[in-house]
């Protein structure tokens, strides 16, 4: 597995549990904004596609929403 196989799987794994607790991509960037990240519903789009590397510490964000 390669490190963007690796992105892209992430990725994927982000939009499923977003999708299954039904939450948008709007909703996701703004919980991330009120935890001080500059993400943006294109930001969400762009790490779901593995497009966008994801910080450890964005992913503890988006782990806790």
């Amino acid at each position: 597995m390669g490190y963007i196989d690796a992105e892209a799987n992430v990725g994927r794994n982000m939009r499923s549990r977003r999708e299954a607790r039904g939450i948008s991509q709007e909703v996701l960037a703004d919980e991330m904004q009120r935890r001080g990240f500059k993400w943006h519903q294109a930001t969400v789009y762009s790490a779901e596609r593995g497009d966008r590397r994801i910080q450890l510490n964005e992913a503890h964000a988006i782990a806790e929403i």
